[in-house]
Order: structure tokens, then sequence, then C-alpha cells
């Protein structure tokens, strides 16, 4: 009987020994679905701003490169350019917010890292963003 008992709490000890194992890998499952998740919503948002960035900045330059021939024209291509320009800023400053967070993730990132899984971090990379962003910023004001 004695032997039948130690079989049993053994059994237990296995049984909660596992079900530690088991709830730390789901712990670390919903981490990195989390931290994936996260991180591509912050890419899409990275995207979506870029290609923004870019038809504004198209728009302003085709205005700008029109043939202005008149006063009236230079007047109505200066209202059109000053809105776009509005825009341009406030998707600028979205952008660079955007990528500021994003930077700001990679650094902190801890031991739950989902990057380590898609390959190596590049830091100059994100040195070399950060001040084409900033020439951007000090040419538009």
């Amino acid at each position: 009987m004695v032997e039948n008992a130690k079989h049993m709490t053994i059994r237990h000890y296995v049984v909660a020994a596992a079900s530690v194992v088991v709830a730390i890998l789901i712990v670390i499952a919903i981490a990195f679905a989390t931290q994936e998740h996260n991180d591509r919503v912050l890419t899409e948002g990275l995207d979506r701003t870029g290609v923004e960035l870019q038809v504004l900045g198209r728009q302003i330059t085709d205005i700008k490169d029109a043939d202005l021939v008149s006063m009236n024209d230079y007047i109505g291509a200066y209202a059109q350019v000053e809105h776009l320009q509005s825009d341009y800023d406030q998707k600028l400053q979205e952008y660079n917010e955007l990528y500021s967070l994003a930077r700001e993730r990679d650094s902190d990132r801890g031991i739950f890292n989902v990057e380590r899984f898609h390959g190596k971090r590049h830091p100059e990379t994100w040195e070399n963003m950060t001040e084409i962003i900033d020439l951007v910023v000090r040419s538009t004001n």
C-alpha cells in the first residue's frame, strides 16, 4: 500500500511538472504571437504611411514642375501645394513617430524576441533611416 501511495505521489509530481512546462510553453507562444502581430501592424503602418508620403510628394512635384504661365497659375499652384504640404508634413510626422516606435521596440526586446527567427538585426539601418527622416523633416520646414 505504501508503494502504491509513492507511485501516486510521483505521478502527481510528474503531472504537475508537465502542467507547468505546458503552461510555460503556452505563455511563450502567446508572447511570440503577440510580438509578431504588433510588429506586423507597425510594419504595415510604416509601409502605408511611406506610400502616402510618396504619393503626396509626387503630387507636389507635379504641381511645382507644371508649366505655370500666368500669375493665376502660380496662385492656384501655391494654394494646391500649401494644402498638400500640410498633409505631407502631417504624414511625415506620423511616419517619424511610427519609425521611432519601431526603433524603440527593436532596442528594448528582451528574452522573448521574435526577430531572432527572422534574421539578424541591422542597427546601422536604423541609424541611416533616422538620418534620412531628419533630413527630410529639415528640408520641409
